[in-house]
């Protein structure tokens, strides 16, 4: 019974550490609601995150921290979750939540848009693409705005999480 003891304890000890949270909201107040449907605050490591860098092999970057997601929204279809730091935008380095709402908001329909974040402290990327809309046939209207639409999926050879649109 206490062998069975040890390998319960065990095993709760490894979920309660993969269930860690590695970044958090410098200030919960100060978030940003975006277009693409995510929500962004600056992030922060954990002492968790410190704690784990070299054992796990984890990356500590600068950058925004992913709050919420808006279910069918951009961010979502191409993959993007809660707890997600975005930390380059375009090829471009993001140090908070202003700089990575700056560079999302220019994302395009004619071009697809690299969006590097760590997931549980290991990078990925998406690549994000507004479509455009066409026009509506039934009643002569006309609908200038991008909406949000990709697709994403796990590229097999690399780990990595690629999110793209389709025209």
């Amino acid at each position: 019974l206490a062998a069975l003891f040890i390998v319960l304890g065990a095993a709760s000890t490894l979920v309660a550490q993969d269930a860690d949270t590695l970044y958090t909201c410098t200030a919960e107040d100060d978030t940003r609601t975006l277009d693409i449907g995510v929500t962004l605050c600056d992030a922060a490591p954990t002492d968790g995150l410190t704690q784990r860098l070299e054992v796990d092999n984890l990356q500590l970057r600068s950058g925004a921290l992913v709050t919420e997601v808006t279910l069918g929204g951009l961010g979502q279809t191409a993959g993007l979750a809660p707890g997600d730091v975005i930390y380059r935008v375009g090829g471009v380095d993001v140090a908070d939540n202003v700089m990575a709402a700056a560079r999302l908001s220019l994302i395009e329909s004619d071009t697809d848009t690299v969006v590097n974040f760590l997931r549980r402290g290991r990078p990925y990327r998406v690549k994000l693409r507004l479509k455009r809309r066409t026009p509506r046939q039934e009643t002569g209207s006309r609908i200038d705005t991008p909406a949000p639409a990709a697709r994403s999926h796990r590229h097999p050879g690399w780990g990595m999480l690629w999110g793209s649109t389709s025209n």
